[in-house]
């Protein structure tokens, strides 16, 4: 996918921006547009594989919806009382928007550890903070090798029928058996790399970095549209455009034009990745059209 060829920095601008206005405005329509924007982008990224997201995101989101009227007894209307406390319809509503808003902001960092490798980390901390690329590069590169190697530890105690047992104390102790073999394995591991690191002269002197990726025009329009609808979104938080309310009753308020500039603004920063996508999959089939 075409969306890899952009310099970091312009992947950086657009991550940063769209995690940070999903995190700031309080409102129905602002999460549900990132939270779709989001989604199609993972689909986008990883296929089918992004269904199962959901596996983990709806009992989160339902969990925030229940509970929050446990904590907060806001609002005007009012359902029941839960042990002499108020459970509002309204504090209901406010729970479902912001886990809306939290499964949103779940994938767009999704997205964002699939579009940012640790190559494009390296090469945008290396030449000003080279020790700290490192680290997060090393970091990044550990968290999948784990993962592969826990399954591998899995996999042969399996072979080896040592967790056959259907007892919850045999599972209990195979699993601490396997995350103690896992973590030696990962020590041992580190101290080979640091050696190999310094059998190379790393730290001897200033240590270079390599990359085939150019900052290019494409790039500084990118950054310059991001920057342009982050200013419009800034405009509109700054001129209070945003009238929707959760208590004490739940309303959308005075409609103004800048409002639904906003939200225009807004529905296409989150939608750039999937529309530059969709893009270059007519311009594909266009081409491979006139063959």
């Amino acid at each position: 996918m075409n969306l890899y060829r952009f310099h970091p920095f312009a992947e950086a601008v657009y991550f940063l921006s769209v995690i940070v206005f999903s995190c700031m405005i309080q409102d129905v329509v602002w999460a549900f547009v990132s939270f779709v924007a989001a989604f199609a982008f993972c689909v986008v990224l990883s296929g089918a594989k992004a269904f199962s997201n959901f596996k983990y995101l709806l009992p989160v989101a339902v969990l925030i919806t229940v509970t929050n009227p446990l904590f907060s007894h806001k609002g005007k209307t009012v359902l029941f009382f839960l042990m002499g406390n108020p459970v509002t319809a309204e504090a209901f509503v406010y729970g479902a928007v912001f886990a809306i808003t939290l499964c949103g902001v779940f994938l767009w960092c999704k997205a964002l550890s699939r579009v940012f490798t640790a190559d494009k980390y390296l090469l945008l901390l290396s030449k000003h903070l080279p020790k700290t690329a490192l680290v997060l590069s090393a970091t990044l590169r550990f968290i999948p090798l784990l993962s592969r190697r826990a399954k591998q530890v899995i996999s042969v105690r399996r072979a080896m029928g040592i967790t056959s047992s259907l007892s919850y104390i045999d599972r209990v102790k195979g699993a601490l058996n396997s995350f103690s073999a896992l973590i030696g394995w990962s020590l041992e591991h580190a101290v080979e790399s640091s050696r190999s690191m310094l059998s190379r002269g790393y730290g001897i002197k200033k240590c270079g970095h390599f990359s085939d990726r150019h900052f290019k025009m494409c790039d500084l329009l990118a950054i310059m549209v991001v920057l342009l609808l982050d200013a419009v979104l800034f405009c509109g938080m700054a001129l209070d455009a945003f009238t929707f309310s959760f208590y004490p009753l739940v309303e959308f308020g005075v409609v103004k034009p800048l409002l639904i500039l906003s939200y225009c603004a807004f529905a296409l920063l989150c939608f750039i990745p999937v529309i530059i996508s969709l893009s270059e999959v007519l311009k594909w089939h266009f081409y491979k059209s006139k063959i």
